[in-house]
């Protein structure tokens, strides 16, 4: 059992972060997105043959909960990994296993849904971010500015800019997500 963090999906995870990128920039990485995303999935895959060896011997030692969350995790950058290849029925199936989490990445799954051309259940997810992110970070949570934009998608740019500038208002921030 790895602590804090896993290093399969980790490496996964560097691997799809840095997709754009080729060998010239970052000597282990392949030549394409396809190459490195197809790479993050093998260590995806990897974390799971790890995950279901190690599980009768965790079984032993820690509470269910707490093996599980290596899997959902597993299944988080899975999920991430098929929204941004396209390859929609794969995501689908990853982001509704993570719905038996009360953790479930909704800005995430709302970005999903906004690829797929389902704005009302986009903008409900970002709404749902919302409601969950903490207020007491001073930058812009993502999931504003992309409400925001589901407003400019409804031909209300006037209502996108007014959220935006109260929040910046009230909460003493500037614009800048990540």
């Amino acid at each position: 059992k790895e602590y804090y963090i896993g290093s399969l999906y980790t490496i996964s995870w560097i691997y799809h972060r840095n997709r754009m990128h080729t060998q010239a920039k970052y000597p282990f990485l392949k030549n394409s997105i396809h190459e490195n995303d197809s790479i993050a999935l093998l260590y995806l895959d990897s974390a799971i043959l790890r995950y279901q060896k190690n599980l009768v011997l965790n079984r032993r030692i820690f509470y269910p909960n707490f093996i599980e969350d290596d899997l959902y995790s597993i299944f988080h950058y899975k999920a991430l990994i098929y929204s941004y290849s396209f390859q929609i029925d794969s995501a689908e199936y990853y982001y509704q296993r993570l719905m038996e989490k009360t953790y479930f990445p909704d800005n995430n799954y709302g970005h999903f849904k906004l690829s797929n051309g389902e704005i009302a259940t986009a903008e409900y997810y970002f709404k749902k971010a919302q409601q969950k992110e903490p207020s007491t970070d001073k930058r812009i949570k993502e999931s504003n500015y992309m409400l925001s934009i589901i407003d400019i998608y409804k031909g209300k740019p006037q209502e996108s800019i007014g959220m935006l500038e109260s929040i910046i208002s009230a909460q003493g921030s500037t614009p800048g997500y990540g």
